[in-house]
């Protein structure tokens, strides 16, 4: 009888430590580093802004789009693709989505002021189930190397 006790313990034990990891949710797991953007001539309207957004959640995902209040509007590109806009990229569980300049990229469009080396644009990146993530994107010179980190992922 103890016995069965002890197992059926162990089996509830179980099962409760398992439904528990199973509501794990994917709120906060998207982690955003490298972040940088280049800065604009007077009068030009449009940057573009590069970083590493990683998923450390246990569940796929999908960066569905991103705001600022200095912009209209802000684009997903994948230059590899023969329609550069995208409505999304997937982003798996565990993985780094890595934008950066010539491959996958935001476009920022209908800049409200000209972006200066040493701006910060906030940014708000919303995903189709996480959480959205507001970060601060350093504005760089022209030329200027990225931050460490940007080059050093495995590119997804």
């Amino acid at each position: 009888m103890k016995r069965l006790l002890f197992l059926l313990g162990f089996i509830i034990s179980f099962a409760v430590a398992n439904t528990a990891a199973a509501e794990i949710t994917d709120r906060d797991v998207m982690v955003v580093s490298g972040a940088w953007a280049k800065a604009t001539p007077a009068g030009i309207s449009t940057t573009a802004l590069y970083m590493n957004v990683n998923n450390t959640g246990i569940k796929s995902d999908r960066l569905t789009g991103a705001t600022t209040p200095y912009a209209e509007t802000i684009e997903i590109h994948d230059a590899s693709a023969a329609d550069a806009l995208v409505t999304g990229v997937e982003l798996g569980s565990r993985a780094v989505l890595a934008l950066r300049p010539g491959v996958m990229y935001l476009l920022v469009v209908g800049l409200s002021q000209q972006l200066k080396p040493g701006d910060k644009i906030p940014l708000t990146l919303q995903f189709e189930k996480a959480s959205a993530v507001t970060v601060s994107i350093p504005v760089l010179a022209a030329g200027a190397k990225p931050p460490p980190g940007l080059d050093e992922v495995n590119w997804q």
